[in-house]
């Protein structure tokens, strides 16, 4: 499956390592700092995002600590487009439900609900 566009300050780690690795970076580090190390190959960072997309980090931030970014807008429309559940997608966050209503919405992906009744027998 395709992920959706990064939104925020991920998409610069999307646009170096690619989106899953930038994913997967996110939901295990978002929001600490994670140090880049000189070698990739079988670090801890590789573990989590692989050799190649750690590889690519060192290119950019070799021996230094970088902050992750939470990427809580990015990751809740993420999980909304793989199905997972409103309640699901709160868990998964670590935040309210409204939250994740509110998010949704305001990157549409939430659904106006019909009319019980047509317009048409409406007093």
């Amino acid at each position: 499956m395709t992920l959706p566009r990064p939104i925020g300050a991920i998409a610069r780690f999307a646009q170096i390592i690619g989106p899953e690795a930038a994913f997967r970076l996110a939901e295990a580090h978002g929001g600490t700092r994670v140090y880049v190390p000189h070698k990739a190959a079988g670090s801890d960072l590789a573990k989590i995002i692989g050799d190649d997309a750690a590889a690519l980090m060192t290119t950019e931030w070799q021996g230094v600590q970088v902050k992750i970014p939470v990427a809580r807008e990015w990751r809740c429309v993420t999980y909304r487009s793989r199905g997972d559940t409103y309640d699901d997608i709160a868990l998964r966050l670590g935040c309210d439900i409204s939250t994740v209503h509110k998010i949704l919405r305001a990157q549409q992906m939430t659904h106006v609900q019909l009319d019980f009744f047509p317009a048409d027998l409406r007093p």
